[in-house]
């Protein structure tokens, strides 16, 4: 019998986020550096942005941005988000994002490598409870 699955739950693929392989690839992964990412919807042209600023010596990225609520008020967000690091089996290290959300009153805490913004806040998938395109699709019908 084939897999199918409706799910409730919101879809990663579609969220703004910040993935760590696209920070070191842009050499934000070296000592300090400022700049800002930008995000294009594909529905509708419109863009978002955030400005951002890592620190591999104190260990954190810290995000800064604005957001326009449904009824047109603003609000501003400034806060960082811990960097840890695990060694590698040839040497070097790999850096990872340590989820600042909480779930049920509980601090995740969780060592991930991609923060999506579900909320009003960057996150883990686990604390935002998301799932992906992939885990929807009957494999019966997949080619």
């Amino acid at each position: 019998m084939g897999r199918w699955s409706f799910s409730s739950k919101q879809e990663a693929d579609y969220l703004k986020k910040v993935e760590m392989w696209w920070l070191k690839k842009y050499g934000y992964l070296n000592g300090w550096k400022s700049g800002g990412i930008e995000w294009k919807s594909g529905f509708s042209d419109e863009k978002s942005s955030i400005g951002i600023e890592v620190c591999t010596i104190e260990s954190y990225v810290r995000f800064f941005y604005t957001q326009t609520e449904q009824d047109g008020e603003k609000k501003n967000f400034d806060y960082k988000v811990q960097l840890t690091t695990t060694p590698c089996n040839y040497g070097g290290g790999r850096y990872w994002f340590i989820c600042p959300l909480s779930k049920n009153g509980v601090y995740c805490g969780r060592r991930v490598g991609v923060l999506y913004k579900a909320g009003d806040y960057f996150g883990c998938r686990h604390c935002y409870d998301l799932t992906y395109n992939s885990k929807n699709e009957n494999r019966r019908y997949k080619s």
